[in-house]
């Protein structure tokens, strides 16, 4: 029976720049602010292929083409330094439940991406990794989902906090982001997915993960997943102009 260990990480601190694009049982969380990151958007004409530049261009709503050019513009930047590859030159295909990863490459460098609001965080790692962001939202009522989407467990910490968003938002990244590292997709019985503090028995992946949650500002909140013993270092980036 496999473990997972669900943790967090009270004080994060953001660097300007990774120590290196080496990766030896590391993992890189960049974080990205959208509107603060607009100027990428016309190298996406450059970088992107046809594909992904028909993909944005079928969002209906600005914002929406917006953070999905910055998103790509910026994980093919990234992944470029990685794998030194030109930004453009680099292909991706589909794995296991739609989980994508570089097709072009004999590093082991894999990569997940997530959004909320106008937060995209991107982990890098030569392991797999899974990664997850929400934006704690004031109006979403939260209530509503709870006995559909936590055990009743986790029900009951949720409301214990002075503050049940947080902790509702915490719990749901943990999920969220072990779900993707495992590659078992958006799983039909969320409530059987583990996220509280500590160790628990899961049976559907033979292999042992942690599950880190962090803070980004007041608003959002984000977990990694990744496995045990694996990872070495966990680095914090702030993006910008690559």
């Amino acid at each position: 029976m496999a473990v997972v260990n669900c943790g967090s990480i009270d004080d994060v601190i953001w660097l300007n720049e990774p120590d290196n694009y080496q990766l030896h049982s590391t993992v890189h969380i960049y974080d990205i602010t959208i509107s603060a990151s607009l100027h990428l958007l016309p190298l996406a004409h450059s970088l992107l292929n046809e594909a992904e530049y028909k993909r944005a261009h079928s969002y209906y709503r600005q914002k929406d083409r917006e953070r999905f050019m910055v998103s790509r513009v910026a994980l093919r930047q990234l992944l470029g330094k990685y794998i030194e590859h030109q930004p453009q030159d680099i292909v991706f295909a589909i794995g296991n439940n739609k989980k994508p990863f570089i097709q072009n490459t004999e590093r082991p460098v894999y990569y997940n991406v997530s959004h909320s609001g106008d937060k995209i965080l991107i982990a890098i790692s030569d392991k797999e990794v899974g990664i997850d962001v929400e934006h704690k939202l004031a109006d979403f009522d939260f209530e509503e989902i709870i006995p559909t989407c936590f055990s009743a467990e986790e029900a009951l910490h949720i409301r214990s906090f002075k503050d049940p968003r947080h902790t509702f938002y915490l719990l749901w990244t943990r999920k969220e982001a072990l779900l993707k590292a495992t590659a078992k997709g958006v799983d039909d019985e969320l409530r059987s997915i583990p996220s509280l503090q500590g160790g628990h028995a899961i049976d559907f992946t033979n292999k042992n993960w942690k599950v880190i949650s962090f803070d980004i500002g007041d608003e959002y909140v984000g977990s990694i997943g990744c496995g045990v013993g694996l990872i070495n270092e966990t680095q914090f980036i702030k993006f910008g102009i690559i």
